[in-house]
This record gives C-alpha cells, structure tokens and sequence, in this order.
C-alpha cells in the first residue's frame, strides 16, 4: 500500500499514448519505495490547454530530449513526486502521482536581510511557538 506523501522516484518508463477520446497525453512510470517496499506508479499528463504547461514542465524535469514533448525522457532520472489518493469512476480510492517536481525546486532565493524584512511581522508568533514548545530563545541558551 502507497501512503499519500511526496518521494523521491525515478523514471522507469515513458510513452505518449491516448485518451478514450484520441487526444495525445504523457505517461511515466515512476519506481520509488514507501515503507520499505518498492511501488511503481503511473502519471498521466494531458496537451489540454488548462494542463499543458504542467505536464510540459514534468516532462522536462524527467529530462526531456529536445524541444518536442514525444521526445525521449532521462530513464533513472531522480525526481520529486507527489502522491495523493483519488476517487476513481468506479468510486473506489486509488492512489495518484498528482505532481512530478524537480528535487531542486526551490526558486527565486531571497536575500537574507531581505527575507527578514519580509518576514520580520512573524517574530511574535515565533516566540510564541518557543514558548508553547517550551523552548527557549537561541538568545536565552546558556553556554
């Protein structure tokens, strides 16, 4: 059994395929272990206009060769998947690669005096936490 959560997986297998109603759309087979065990899952990414601009950006995180989206992928790429559960047509819960990331997503690094300053309006509830943690201030700790 899968757990909702995010992995680290790779890509085992690629294709284009299509839909019931004859529409191209990716599909990745992912490997990646929870609980101890190994699990494959499949994504499926839609051309659709609303859709397009997500799977494009899995596709190049998977290494995507070229510019065209049926170009081949990086197999045994490492990536960041997200997995949620999802009620089916057949209304039974099934379990869902719902995002494909990049394991180096973070962008657009603020500054750090520039992050304090955004964030500065967040130091009380900070002390608040400490205290209701019981954890004192870094300014508080005797050594």
């Amino acid at each position: 059994m899968v757990n909702a959560g995010t992995y680290t997986a790779v890509v085992k297998e690629h294709a284009i395929s299509e839909t019931k109603s004859g529409n191209p759309q990716a599909v990745i087979k992912f490997g990646f272990v929870s609980d101890g065990a190994p699990v494959t899952l499949t994504w499926y990414g839609s051309f659709s206009e609303k859709a397009a601009p997500h799977t494009l950006k899995a596709l190049v995180v998977c290494g995507l060769q070229g510019n065209n989206p049926a170009g081949a992928l990086e197999i045994g790429k490492e990536v960041s998947i997200v997995v949620e559960e999802e009620e089916g047509d057949d209304g039974k819960a099934r379990m869902k690669v719902r995002w494909v990331n990049s394991l180096h997503a973070i962008k657009a690094v603020i500054p750090q005096d520039a992050a304090k300053a955004k964030l500065a309006s967040l130091e009380g509830a900070v002390m608040l936490a400490r205290k209701n943690l019981n954890i004192p201030d870094s300014d508080e700790i005797p050594f």
